[in-house]
């Protein structure tokens, strides 16, 4: 952590120190040309956003004990990360770089970074839930089996 208090959210200077640092560095993108330059931007945070909805859904599909339906949304979360990462390449080689704009490279990069952190994290967790066994019990035959186990009733 850059420093410690920043994980207070109530913390003022935190808040509003961060706020102004994004409002400076959008209004200096805007700044540098039109909107139109900032435009590709959004579209890998588009699909960065995609593929970080996608994987939390995978996740959560697993940890329900659904495994059998995860390729559901993960198939799309990783074709999505890589129509995002092909995105961000073409930003950064063929359109910021060749132009000398560097606080575009600088943002292509970290949201390059970011969609490979979401990927790992969702790998390594996808990986550690498939090595759960899956429960097919109905919830009748859990409360059933509870009952036998420690035996009391269960009240609903």
């Amino acid at each position: 952590h850059f420093h410690p208090k920043f994980n207070d959210q109530h913390w003022a200077p935190g808040v509003y120190g961060c706020a102004a640092l994004i409002c400076i560095l959008w209004g200096y993108l805007v700044l540098q040309g039109n909107i139109g330059i900032i435009w590709p931007l959004f579209g890998v945070s588009n699909q960065l956003l995609g593929t970080m909805t996608l994987a939390v859904g995978t996740t959560v599909i697993m940890r329900l004990g659904r495994k059998r339906y995860a390729w559901v949304t993960g198939i799309p979360c990783i074709l999505m990360a890589i129509v995002a990462i092909a995105a961000d390449y073409e930003n950064v080689f063929y359109s910021y770089i060749p132009a000398g704009k560097w606080i575009l490279v600088a943002f292509s990069a970290a949201m390059f970074l970011m969609i490979l952190i979401v990927l790992i994290e969702a790998v390594r967790s996808w990986i550690r839930l498939s090595s759960i066994p899956q429960d097919y019990r109905t919830q009748a035959e859990i409360e059933a089996e509870s009952l036998v186990k420690y035996g009391k009733e269960v009240k609903a």
